[in-house]
C-alpha cells in the first residue's frame, strides 16, 4: 500500500466531499503534527473525524520518533508556507509519504520547481474513478463538490482535467 503525506487544506476539500474514508483505506495517510493541529481545531470541519481517524491509526501522526530530524539550513528556501504545508513538504524531502497532497498555490509551486513527486485533492476522485471504486457520475459530482469548496485557478482544474492517464499512474494505489 502506499502512503500519502497530506496537508490540511487537502484534508479538509477530501472530508467535505466525504472522500477522507476512501482516502484512508486505500493509502496509509500520514500527517505532521503541525497538520493534526490544524484539522482537530475545534469548529474547523471534520475536526472530530480528524479526531477519531488519528485515535484508530488510520491517519498516522508523525511522532517526534518516526520523524526525521530537520536541521536549520538542510532545506533550499521555502516561500512563506505556514507551518503545516512547510512541514509537509520537509518530511516527504526526507523520505516520508510515497507522495504529497497539498492544495496551497505556493506550496505546489515549490514541489513542481522541487521535482516533488505531488496531486492535489482535485485529481483524487479521477484516481478512485480510475481504480474502479467510483462510477463516472459520482467521479464527475465528487470533482464538482471539490472545486466548489477549493480555490483552485481556472488553469489548475485545467491541468487537472487534462492530466493523462498515464500522468496519474504513480499517485494510484498499487501501482508500481
Amino acid at each position: 500500500m502506499k502512503s500519502v503525506i497530506i496537508d490540511a487544506s487537502s484534508a479538509i476539500l477530501l472530508y467535505k466531499a466525504e472522500l477522507i474514508a476512501q482516502l484512508v483505506s486505500n493509502y496509509r495517510t500520514l500527517i505532521t503534527p503541525a497538520v493534526y493541529d490544524e484539522l482537530t481545531l475545534r469548529g474547523y470541519p471534520g475536526s472530530e473525524t480528524f479526531r477519531l481517524l488519528c485515535d484508530k491509526n488510520q491517519i498516522q501522526v508523525l511522532t517526534l520518533q518516526d520523524q526525521k530530524i530537520i536541521r536549520r539550513n538542510s532545506f533550499p528556501a521555502l516561500p512563506t508556507l505556514n507551518r503545516g504545508e512547510r512541514d509537509t513538504i520537509r518530511q516527504h524531502m526526507l523520505g516520508m509519504g510515497d507522495f504529497i497532497m497539498i492544495d496551497d498555490g505556493q506550496a505546489l509551486k515549490y514541489c513542481k520547481k522541487a521535482g516533488l513527486s505531488f496531486i492535489n485533492a482535485l485529481l483524487f476522485p479521477r484516481i478512485l474513478f480510475l481504480t474502479r471504486s467510483i462510477s463516472e457520475s459520482e467521479y464527475q459530482k465528487k470533482s464538482a463538490e471539490i472545486i466548489k469548496n477549493g480555490r483552485y485557478s481556472k488553469n489548475i482544474i485545467q491541468i487537472a482535467l487534462n492530466f493523462s492517464n498515464q500522468a496519474i499512474q504513480p499517485f494510484l494505489p498499487f501501482s508500481n
